[in-house]
């Protein structure tokens, strides 16, 4: 029996299946492949818009769509693909739970850029509109938004002007140079249907991001680049350049690796005030109480240096408890610059656009260990400026009684300057506070802050060295003996006795006489003196005739 005849390859089939797989393919991927060859320029904004509406007996609910369609066409025109989706009934009971709604939970496999909550509620008074939105790609939460309306044909509108308040446009960007950047709008390219809704004004201000991106297309990491915003100053069918303003010294200083993409959005005041919280690098993080801020707008830079005209005063603010503070957005401009200092030293010099976000954090080096020495050396240095009053005073007192000879007066000052502290003294000080903030630094590996501490001490030694030198000590009693000598005063501890000048005991002779010469008799006798007694008064009753005066002719 002959074995089975081998099947033959048919390589007609074999190349007809291989040319379906193809087309498949290509059919399959041509709407990514189409997205991926528009222009950014010319790409609309795909937005959903969920409307939950609470009806009334006495008024009944009508559907909105058509109306939201129209309106979306009239104000936005072709930059938004809008699908607008009516919820059955509403999922919550009052406002709290509208506002903690999880909108990132609806309609999940739909890819959207931003997706609207809507919530009407008509009332006895009228009807309340209610509003937030949420961005999948940045998972961005805007607060409520609400209004009261009395005519429900201004729905469809007054709708609309509030996804106007919370939309963010986004726009692709190219550093240009250090501080500038080419900016290319989604959407900006296609028609404006209302100038009111234009997705950005010159003067607007961009959050900047990086955005690194796998092989198979899927989203590896993004990363905004903290304290930096850009600054739109021109821009024209959806393309023009901005500039940069940043808190770091080099915020564009970024290699191009790899998938990574170039992404800003916009930085709109959706909230009244932002909460700004300074936090130290601890473990845990230690809130920051107590520090000083200063607040500055945008244009009132600080005084530096080598600046002719003076800067204006900023607004001081202290953190509290918590290490936060306020910023309102009715009170001060859209963007602010803040300066954080520990005792004397700044930490930190930021850019904080009010309204961008509900809480913005810094979180700075851990100062504790340089702000304790600080203070310690700040102790010692008002000790050291009240040592040399005292010793100044001293000094002028000492030469003043040197220029009236009041010899005792200069002999107590001077005591009372030898017993004033020494430098060395101070130097001690100095020295075991360097050593305990010193180890303390090194403990905590923070090579900075031992840096600091070293300086800091080194400009306390100085300044003891400067003001309390042993050579101006020497230098006053050298003058006051000098003024001992010229008044011919002994200097205090010498056996002379102290006179005035003039009246100083002689030197003994003690020369003996020549041979053959007889010295002289002492003559014992009492030198003549002038004191003799005045003659007694005569005795009253006396006979005696007094004297008659001169000229009397008696």
């Amino acid at each position: 029996m002959a074995p089975p005849a081998e099947p033959r390859l048919n390589f007609r089939r074999l190349v007809a299946l291989s040319t379906l797989m193809m087309l498949w393919g290509t059919l399959g991927s041509r709407p990514a492949a189409a997205e991926e060859s528009i222009p950014l320029e010319l790409q609309p904004y795909r937005v959903h818009l969920l409307v939950a509406q609470t009806c009334d007996p006495v008024r009944p609910c009508e559907d909105l769509t058509p109306a939201l369609t129209a309106q979306c066409e009239r104000t936005w025109g072709g930059r938004w693909q809008v699908h607008v989706q009516p919820l059955a009934e509403p999922r919550w009971f009052d406002l709290a739970g509208f506002a903690e709604f999880p909108l990132d939970e609806v309609a999940r496999d739909e890819i959207v850029d931003v997706r609207y909550l809507v919530w009407i509620a008509r009332r006895a008074t009228g009807v309340q509109v209610s509003l937030r939105s949420f961005e999948p790609r940045w998972g961005h939460r805007s607060p409520v938004l609400q209004e009261w309306l009395l005519d429900e044909r201004e729905l469809p509108d007054r709708i609309l002007q509030l996804t106007r308040r919370l939309f963010r446009p986004v726009a692709a960007w190219e550093k240009r140079d250090d501080q500038s950047v080419w900016l290319v709008v989604k959407g900006g390219g296609l028609a404006e249907a209302d100038p009111e809704f234009a997705l950005f004004q010159t003067g607007e201000l961009l959050t900047p991001w990086l955005i690194a991106r796998r092989r198979d297309g899927t989203l590896a990491r993004q990363q905004a680049i903290p304290w930096t915003y850009f600054r739109v100053e021109s821009l024209e069918q959806g393309r023009g350049w901005a500039t940069a303003v940043s808190g770091l010294k080099s915020p564009l200083a970024i290699k191009a690796r790899g998938r990574m993409e170039y992404v800003a959005v916009a930085a709109r005041p959706q909230w009244s005030h932002t909460r700004f919280e300074c936090r130290a690098q601890a473990q845990p993080p230690r809130p920051m109480s107590a520090h000083r801020v200063e607040l500055r707008a945008e244009g009132q830079a600080a005084a530096t240096a080598d600046s002719t005209t003076a800067a204006a005063s900023p607004e001081i603010v202290i953190t509290d408890r918590s290490g936060g503070l306020v910023l309102s957005l009715a009170e001060r401009p859209k963007l602010v610059w803040l300066t954080i200092y520990s005792g004397t030293l700044k930490l930190a010099y930021v850019p904080v656009a009010v309204g961008h976000a509900p809480v913005v954090r810094i979180d700075l080096p851990d100062d504790s260990v340089r702000l304790q020495a600080e203070g310690q050396l700040q102790l010692l240095e008002s000790e050291l400026v009240d040592e040399v009053a005292r010793r100044s005073a001293d000094i002028a007192a000492t030469r003043a009684a040197a220029k009236r000879q009041d010899w005792n007066a200069v002999q107590f000052h001077l005591d009372r300057l030898r017993k004033q502290a020494t430098p060395q003294s101070f130097l001690e000080r100095v020295s075991a506070v360097r050593v305990a903030a010193v180890t303390a630094a090194q403990k905590n590996k923070d090579r900075v802050t031992e840096q600091r501490v070293q300086r800091l001490c080194d400009e306390t030694s100085d300044l003891i060295r400067r003001y309390l030198a042993d050579d101006r000590l020497r230098r006053l009693e050298e003058e006051i003996a000098e003024l001992r000598a010229a008044a011919n005063e002994p200097a205090p501890g010498s056996s002379a006795r102290a006179g005035t000048p003039g009246n100083r005991p002689a030197a003994p002779d003690n020369r003996s006489p020549a041979p053959g010469n007889r010295s002289p008799a002492p003559d014992n006798r009492p030198a003549p003196s002038d004191n003799r007694p005045a003659p007694s008064p005569p005795a009253p009753n006396a006979t005696t005739k007094p004297a008659a005066p001169k000229g009397t002719g008696f």
